[in-house]
């Protein structure tokens, strides 16, 4: 079973940008999430290369400091799950 990561809120803000999307890879450092806060923009960064699992916020929302952004899966457990084989005609 994996463990997602949290990415949370460092700041109280509006979210302005959502650049996660559920299922996609990304790299250690990759911006997440986009937060405006006194006029000043801030990024949620991904902690580690991973996989997407959830996106709890839209963009203009407002959340709190410590408010989940966004789940990821490290790449370690985020091993792609197998699509089922095509139809043979």
């Amino acid at each position: 079973m994996s463990s997602l990561v949290d990415h949370r809120a460092s700041v109280q803000g509006a979210v302005t940008a959502i650049e996660a999307e559920v299922g996609v890879r990304v790299c250690r450092g990759a911006v997440l999430v986009r937060l405006e806060s006194m006029k000043m923009e801030f990024t949620v960064e991904a902690q580690a290369d991973g996989v997407v699992r959830a996106v709890h916020v839209q963009r203009g929302d407002a959340v709190d400091e410590g408010d989940v952004l966004v789940d990821l899966a490290p790449l370690a457990d985020a091993a792609p799950q197998a699509a089922a084989p095509a139809p043979r005609a």
